[in-house]
């Protein structure tokens, strides 16, 4: 019976999962779209956000994309102000980037939506629902690269 119990929490937890991530790509697409971004430009942006300066090498293995593609995504936000590119003092063959002023401020506005789509959602929960919510989601490790 408790093997059954754990299938079936298992099972109401990916679902939830999937569900979860496609409602935030339907919401974070449209964000995107207003913000005139790629969600791989955003993509970009959070990583430097999240990791500071990069090689490029490494940010073409977190979009999983082409060095070329990747390049052509980087390019558009170093032209949009957004990203700061250069080359690295010991090996000049080393791109390295890192989040502008720009790309800071687009961040923070994509912050600050989801933030306020996560305000939103929890106004209904009670204590304790809120505090187990919490624990689970403090408890979900980032995938490093």
């Amino acid at each position: 019976m408790q093997n059954e119990q754990s299938n079936e929490l298992c099972d109401r937890f990916v679902t939830s999962t999937i569900r979860l991530y496609r409602l935030a790509l339907l919401e974070i697409s449209d964000d995107v779209e207003k913000m005139d971004m790629t969600l791989p430009q955003l993509k970009t942006l959070v990583l430097l956000d999240d990791r500071g300066q990069l090689r490029m090498g490494v940010i073409v293995g977190h979009l999983g994309r082409s060095f070329s593609a990747t390049t052509v995504i980087v390019d558009g936000l170093v032209k949009k102000n957004m990203v700061k590119r250069a080359s690295d003092p010991l090996d000049r063959r080393v791109v390295l980037c890192e989040l502008a002023a720009g790309g800071r401020k687009v961040v923070e506005r994509f912050n600050r939506l989801v933030m306020k789509r996560a305000l939103s959602a929890m106004k209904t929960w009670d204590p304790e629902r809120l505090e187990a919510v919490v624990e689970a989601m403090e408890s979900i490790k980032p995938r490093r690269r």
